[in-house]
């Protein structure tokens, strides 16, 4: 159920598994030695342990209010406990996406997360704590603009950044003959492409700059042209083990 919780519910669930008190419960029926054979539920406590010290400490945007875990990590490493090897892909829903969102969605995530830190400040209640609570609700107030982020233009940042993507991608396709090998690592990671980024709409009554539109209809025409090479594209996509292009793949 915890690890449910940990893959599901996002940054408020993260800041509460990485405080003391939750941690020092987590790890209460260890001994202070490790025994010759650690029991079943303490070799999954120490897997989760290391997968979140691997994933939402090291990839998490709010990965400085996670320290805890780390502490407890190298505390049991100092003990003489070892933590069991993580497989990727049970870890790898811990990792950010390469999803486009809209500033609006930037928004809303970030206002969630300073929302789920300010209730956590004024839960612990110490002097310092609060202090930090009372600049937080400056920056959720708009009082405090040094810190505010331009979400609109963050947004076009990472639209500009995938089109270079594209944009090398098309290059790429365009130069490979047939007989010529895709390898692991010569093809991006572009999966979901046609569903999840030239689905992406922009209304233009909310978003009225037009660099930002112009920049995404760009994009979409680029990824587009990508796309045109569907049998390398999706072979590529599926797969990072080699393989030839034949000739009536490139028609």
């Amino acid at each position: 159920m915890l690890d449910i919780c940990v893959k599901n519910c996002g940054y408020a669930f993260h800041l509460q598994i990485s405080t003391k008190d939750f941690l020092n419960e987590l790890v209460r029926r260890f001994p202070e030695r490790p025994p010759m054979r650690v029991t079943r539920v303490q070799n999954r406590i120490l897997e989760l342990i290391e997968e979140w010290r691997s994933t939402i400490c090291v990839t998490s945007k709010y990965r400085e209010d996670l320290g805890f875990i780390r502490d407890m990590h190298r505390l049991l490493s100092y003990k003489g406990y070892t933590f069991p090897e993580v497989k990727k892909e049970d870890a790898a829903v811990l990792n950010p996406t390469n999803d486009l969102r809209s500033a609006e969605e930037m928004e809303e995530e970030e206002r969630a997360a300073q929302s789920a830190k300010l209730q956590e400040l004024i839960r612990r209640g110490t002097p310092h704590d609060l202090q930090e609570a009372n600049k937080l609700m400056k920056i959720m107030a708009g009082f405090d603009t040094r810190r505010k982020t331009d979400y609109r233009a963050k947004a076009a940042e990472e639209v500009a950044k995938i089109q270079q993507k594209a944009k090398l991608l098309e290059e790429m396709l365009q130069g490979y003959k047939p007989g010529d090998e895709i390898k692991e690592g010569d093809v991006f990671e572009v999966s979901d492409m046609n569903s999840s980024i030239l689905a992406l709409n922009i209304d233009d009554s909310r978003n009225s700059q037009m660099l930002w539109l112009a920049r995404i209809q760009k994009f979409r025409k680029c990824a587009r042209k990508s796309l045109k090479t569907p049998r390398l594209l999706r072979s590529s996509l599926r797969s990072t083990t080699a393989f030839t292009v034949r000739a009536n793949d490139t028609s």
